[in-house]
């Protein structure tokens, strides 16, 4: 008996080590687990920032203009940007969202003006790493059709 208890106790130990020993000398790794939930959208809320960091870091960016009144918008916030499609793109890009709740502010409205979402909300936009607009959405967008797209810039 103690003799079989020795050996289940050596495959348990062994195997894995045997395993990982492998890997070691290989160089094999593993797959990412395909199971994680890509991490959430880490969002901008200063333009000019958010343009330099995609300039110098030659990365897309992604704008959404929105606000607290726009329904269609509740519905990207809700359903669209959390969405596990939408975050894995989402980590290649900087990633601005700008308040556009208050139509006084001067700095919402220069904002608007610089790229052309002047007409209605919420509009959301994908630039290249070279800075050139990708893509232009002026209504809500589901989740998988705004990671297609996503997925198109480069």
């Amino acid at each position: 008996m103690r003799l079989r208890s020795t050996a289940f106790v050596a495959c348990i130990v062994g195997v894995p080590a045997i395993v990982g020993l492998f890997m070691l000398v290989t160089g094999y790794h593993l797959p990412p687990d395909i199971g994680a939930t890509p991490a959430e959208l880490t969002w901008e809320s200063n333009e000019t920032i958010a343009a330099s960091r995609a300039e110098s870091e030659h990365r897309p960016m992604l704008i959404d203009f929105g606000a607290s009144w726009c329904g269609a918008c509740q519905q990207l916030e809700e359903r669209t940007f959390p969405d596990p499609r939408v975050r894995e793109q989402g980590a290649r890009f900087v990633v601005l969202h700008v308040d556009a709740s208050d139509d006084d502010n001067p700095d919402v409205a220069d904002i608007r003006q610089k790229y052309h979402a002047t007409e209605g909300l919420p509009v959301v936009l994908l630039f290249d790493s070279h800075g050139a607009e990708a893509a232009r959405f002026t209504e809500f967008v589901p989740p998988d059709r705004l990671s297609a797209a996503m997925m198109r810039v480069q």
